[in-house]
């Protein structure tokens, strides 16, 4: 007779089963991802996933691994890659609604989706992104990723024209509402959380840039040049800061020589 006690040790123990040789490609997968070789990484995570479509890690990365290559692809293309990754996150999330790492996942792929939809689509799945970043930060308020996302989110809404803002509700209905006050906040948490957490210093300068607080940006894209890339587009953003800091006619020679370094 099965018993709830073993329905519920099922439930438990087969999202996390991994067979020895979807183990090894999830390794190699892992190793590829560490030198930022983003499409050797999904191939791995392709066939881990081939082999164990039920296993959570497995469809995480798996899902994460398909944005990272459509982050890399042009626009025609990424779309295919984000579509299969948001069906894998949305199967993710119904299944393990209180996950943290499903709903970001789930987040970062309505994010990805709405780059890539139209005007009113768009609206309806910022209004998604935002709600399940709130869910991830209600189950885990230290998920740095999670923060860092909801700050760029609010300062992007910030930036939008009042004019433009007023025709686009008449249009498409009520727009999520942030201030650039919200956006520092939570990519500074991002930060507080982990230290070198390139990104969120990348975009901490930016934010400061955009509301034109000159030192404070210089301060935070200086910042960036000194520390390791961790994440497959920290190059691009070194490279961004480098610009900046150029316009500001604040990169010493010895920081130009170094980012050359860096990105060769």
């Amino acid at each position: 007779m099965i018993t709830r006690k073993w329905i519920i040790l099922y439930l438990v123990l087969i999202p996390t089963i991994v067979c020895p040789q979807c183990e090894k490609l999830l390794q190699e997968g892992n190793r590829a991802n560490t030198e930022f070789n983003v499409r050797l990484a999904a191939e791995y995570y392709a066939q881990a996933f081939q082999l164990c479509p039920d296993t959570k890690e497995v469809a995480i990365k798996y899902a994460h691994a398909l944005l990272d290559v459509g982050e890399e692809s042009e626009k025609r293309q990424s779309a295919t890659y984000y579509e299969k990754a948001y069906h894998i996150a949305d199967t993710l999330y119904r299944r393990f609604p209180f996950d943290v790492e499903c709903n970001y996942l789930r987040a970062w792929t309505i994010g990805h989706m709405a780059l890539i939809c139209s005007n009113r689509e768009r609206i309806l799945l910022v209004r998604e992104f935002e709600e399940h970043l709130q869910r991830t930060l209600t189950l885990d308020p230290n998920h740095a990723p999670a923060h860092l996302a909801l700050g760029i989110f609010y300062r992007e809404v910030a930036a939008i024209p009042s004019f433009v803002r007023t025709l686009a509700e008449l249009l498409l209905g009520e727009l999520p509402q942030g201030t650039f006050a919200n956006a520092l906040q939570h990519i500074q948490q991002a930060i507080q959380i982990n230290p070198t957490f390139l990104s969120a210093v990348y975009e901490l300068g930016k934010t400061y840039d955009i509301i034109e607080e000159k030192e404070h940006a210089v301060y935070y894209y200086q910042k960036v040049l000194s520390m390791p890339q961790v994440d497959h587009l920290d190059g691009r953003k070194i490279l961004s800061a480098t610009k900046k800091l150029r316009k500001y006619e604040e990169i010493t020679a010895q920081q130009m020589e170094n980012v050359s370094t860096i990105l060769n």
